[in-house]
């Protein structure tokens, strides 16, 4: 028999009760309207010819693309280095989600495959003056702090002892830009450290992660790059997987540094140093290579060139064909709310998605930890995830976050009705769901073989969230406002009355928030030929 202290009955009274509160303060009818989840850390395959792939332990999956590379669009800030913008392809790798720390390199050097980094020789500045003697302050020195005082060739030979590489500078940029095409990738004071933060290098992962998942990328400490440094080599850069001029005298750093302004702290913003050099703002990550060979235990499973059979092996995903459907309140649904109107046609491409909203026991194979409020349940929905935190999960395992459009789509499964089935049939909410969630698939599935899309777990999706985007949603792959405050979760949870978990139900989350409430699946790009 489950028992429930009064002091944890209490703790969940408040979660929820707040949780309320912040829905109420969006939507007018607070008693009926869907329930945020209980208050309490763009990858995509191309058309699925990817399999799964799970990261090493501390990388991230950058999965291959294509960007513009250098200046971005109206950026004026740019240097002649930046220039010209030009398109370049990149293969998928692995990347460290963090700069290596101190603590890192403090094992390595004690494992004897490292070279300690003394102080003397590190370059930083001293009252008014740059200095390379003396003693570094204890401040760059905290465990947690990305190591610095490492020349590029400590750094490479760290990455090789790790069985890594130093990055490419075009899979440095194009993972920074984590599918974004601006300048920075996210409002700069929350993702970066800069010299407004008092010019000292910080712990890693204290700022939000870009797309990917990565921490850091701008700002903290320069990083060292594989390339040779040209002022002029995006004139003549290959376009498939560059690394570089042949030879040189500098080798790149990107990233920016907290002693720099923000301006410097842009995804295209790069500089050459002597390899040799040793400085307090400069540090570095390394990267991977994808194994080819089947049974690799970074991959669940090889390449294939048949990218349907290949994501056919995946049994927890369910191909979701592409089509055009009317998004939002139907005509006539009385119970809908201001900001599920207008209904408007929309068209969405194929791609493939979870069965399952993932689970505690995926999650914690993946991320190796479980954060449910209510844990000790392996299938059931993994909760107390924030939007981050979701993200970072999709990107690990070579997915993303749905668009808004997508998990509408994929939840109607053609329905017409913003309910698709009778409520206890296949969904958990307030009528039957006793105060919990539940183990994944124990309802009916709809149409496309999805189950849960209704109730159960709020799920997070990718857009920002606003009350009246679909007025001017355009019609074709949508994906939501350019910024915003909130995420968007569709499909309500076990806390929500009926009205809540219809299909079309939205609100938005602080991306930050963790609830027992909320919760996600992913989806991975990729269409037949029949589409």
């Amino acid at each position: 028999m489950f028992y429930i202290t009064r002091l944890q009955f209490m703790l969940l009274a408040v979660i929820v009760f707040s949780v309320s509160f912040a829905i109420a303060q969006q939507q007018s009818d607070s008693s009926d309207a869907p329930s945020k989840a209980a208050s309490a850390k763009s990858a995509s395959s191309e058309a699925g010819a990817e399999a799964q792939i799970v990261a090493p332990k501390g990388m991230v999956y950058i999965p291959e693309g294509s960007f513009l590379m250098g200046c971005s669009p109206g950026d004026s800030r740019c240097s002649k280095d930046e220039k010209p913008a030009h398109q370049v392809a990149v293969e998928g790798f692995f990347m460290d989600a963090t700069m290596a720390t101190n603590e890192q390199y403090r094992q390595c050097v004690k494992s004897g495959k490292c070279e300690a980094l003394p102080d003397n020789g590190c370059i930083r500045f001293s009252g008014s003056h740059w200095t390379s003697s003396g003693s570094v302050s204890k401040e760059y020195k905290r465990k947690e702090s990305p190591v610095v005082c490492a020349s590029w060739r400590q750094a490479a030979s760290y990455c090789q002892h790790q069985g890594k590489r130093l990055p490419t500078e075009a899979e440095w940029e194009y993972a920074a830009r984590g599918g974004t095409t601006g300048p920075f990738y996210a409002e700069v004071d929350e993702i970066a450290w800069s010299s407004s933060s008092g010019e000292m290098t910080h712990p890693v992962g204290r700022k939000e992660p870009n797309a990917y998942g990565l921490y850091d990328m701008l700002g903290n400490a320069n990083e060292w790059c594989a390339d040779w440094f040209d002022e002029n080599y995006y004139s003549l850069s290959p376009s498939d997987n560059p690394k570089g001029p042949d030879s040189g005298r500098e080798r790149v750093r990107r990233g920016g540094s907290s002693a720099d302004m923000t301006y410097v702290l842009r995804a295209s913003s790069r500089q050459g140093s002597a390899p040799d050099n040793r400085d307090v703002f400069t540090g570095f990550r390394c990267a991977q290579s994808v194994p080819k060979k089947t049974g690799s235990p970074a991959t669940t499973q090889e390449k294939s060139s048949d990218s349907e059979s290949q994501a056919d092996e995946d049994q927890n995903m369910v191909r979701v064909p592409g089509g055009t459907f009317m998004m939002g309140c139907p005509v006539d649904d009385a119970e809908c709310f201001p900001f599920e109107k207008p209904a408007h046609s929309v068209s969405i491409a194929g791609f493939w998605m979870d069965k399952t909203p993932v689970t505690q026991s995926q999650y914690h194979y993946v991320m190796g930890a479980n954060p449910s409020h209510f844990s000790g349940c392996a299938d059931c929905p993994v909760e107390m995830v924030n939007w981050n935190d979701a993200q970072n999960y999709c990107a690990r395992v070579g997915k993303r976050l749905p668009t808004e459009a997508q998990w509408e789509f994929a939840a109607r499964a053609g329905a017409a009705g913003g309910r698709y089935a009778e409520l206890d049939e296949v969904a958990w909410y307030a009528g039957n769901s006793s105060d919990k969630t539940h183990p994944v698939a124990q309802k009916q599935p709809n149409a496309y073989g999805l189950y849960d899309m209704r109730g159960n777990v709020w799920e997070w999706c990718a857009d920002w969230y606003a009350e009246d985007y679909y007025s001017h949603s355009p019609s074709n792959n949508p994906k939501g406002p350019k910024t915003g405050r909130s995420r968007v979760i569709k499909g309500g949870s076990w806390h929500n009355n009926p009205k809540g978990v219809r299909a079309v139900s939205r609100t938005g989350c602080d991306p930050v928030q963790r609830g027992a409430e909320l919760g996600f699946r992913c989806v991975r790009d990729g269409q037949s030929a029949g589409n």
